[in-house]
């Protein structure tokens, strides 16, 4: 019992010693989101890379549709305000598996897209909230409107794919417009909702 009582403080000891780095580790500040690994300009992959937008109709149910025609670039860097971000869509590109419809999208009534063939965003600012995330500011454009919009910006994952994919990087973003701000307000609410959802999710090639 003496000699358990003469081993028992170091016992603790040896396991304090054993634990607290642990703990101490699992508290280490995260890794840059962007490491200089993966650090550069990316062209975005029309292929690998999705708009798409949602609205509810009538009240009753949601509609979703997407642009097939998107091109643009993004920078990736471990520094404070290097990276940045550039997108442009074609507005007649727009797909929702109905051609009446997709035709009526078309038109003054919504995206007027002779009238407005690009939808546009170009970041002026990328902030660091934590290791996937940035809060990314920049300035929408959309049917003869600009507004600043601040969305939070997911880097999902870069890696080498190879002499045929090459070095590539992801961005992903899920924010809310009214379309009412951007001049599109034929119909009422209560047909076309005016909150609209938009999902970009992007892939790009390294430069």
């Amino acid at each position: 019992m003496r000699a358990f009582s003469f081993l028992h403080p170091l016992l603790l000891s040896a396991v304090a010693l054993a634990v607290v780095p642990a703990v101490l580790a699992t508290k280490a500040s995260p890794t840059p989101a962007f490491s200089p690994a993966e650090a550069g300009t990316y062209a975005i992959d029309n292929v690998h890379s999705t708009v798409l937008f949602r609205a509810k109709h009538m009240d009753v149910s949601y509609s979703y549709g997407r642009f097939n025609e998107l091109s643009g670039q993004f920078v990736l860097s471990p520094e404070e305000g290097k990276s940045s971000l550039q997108i442009k869509v074609v507005a007649n590109s727009v797909d929702t598996n109905s051609k009446k419809r997709d035709d009526h999208l078309r038109s003054p009534d919504f995206f007027n897209v002779k009238q407005f063939p690009e939808i546009r965003f170009e970041s002026t600012k990328f902030e660091k909230k934590d290791d996937t995330t940035y809060a990314v500011t920049g300035k929408l454009s959309f049917h003869g409107e600009t507004k600043e919009v601040t969305v939070d910006m997911d880097f999902t994952g870069a890696r080498d794919g190879g002499p045929q994919m090459g070095f590539r990087g992801g961005l992903e973003t899920q924010l809310e417009i009214k379309r009412r701000d951007y001049g599109m307000d034929t119909y009422p609410d209560d047909m076309i909702s005016n909150d609209i959802r938009l999902t970009i999710a992007l892939e790009g090639v390294r430069k």
